[in-house]
């Protein structure tokens, strides 16, 4: 996306962000379904995704922070956001044990 994407100073999706929402849908595939993407003013990227009564978000950032929070769809629990500095083993760890666990790549 072009710098000014939405005429309110948006910034480009940057690099870092791009790759970790590609290595997301590559570690998870049988989730890419269900996820939509959605650029950030400051250069990252939002992915959410609906899974097992849950409303879930996963922002990529430009500088490759990760934070991920999400709320239950027909109840009152939610998901307090949480940092990760990388998308590693801590990270898919968090992420699976908020989708259910059974999205794993084989």
């Amino acid at each position: 996306m072009p710098p000014n994407w939405d005429d309110e100073g948006g910034a480009s999706i940057a690099r870092q962000a791009l790759d970790a929402t590609r290595h997301l849908l590559k570690v998870r595939p049988r989730l890419r379904a269900a996820y939509k993407l959605f650029p950030t003013r400051i250069g990252g990227l939002l992915v959410e995704f609906i899974v097992n009564g849950w409303d879930l978000s996963v922002e990529f950032g430009p500088d490759g922070g990760i934070e991920l929070f999400g709320f239950e769809v027909d109840g009152d629990r939610e998901l307090l956001p949480r940092q990760f500095t990388q998308l590693g083993s801590e990270f898919l760890e968090a992420f699976d044990k908020a989708s259910g666990g059974k999205w794993q790549s084989d």
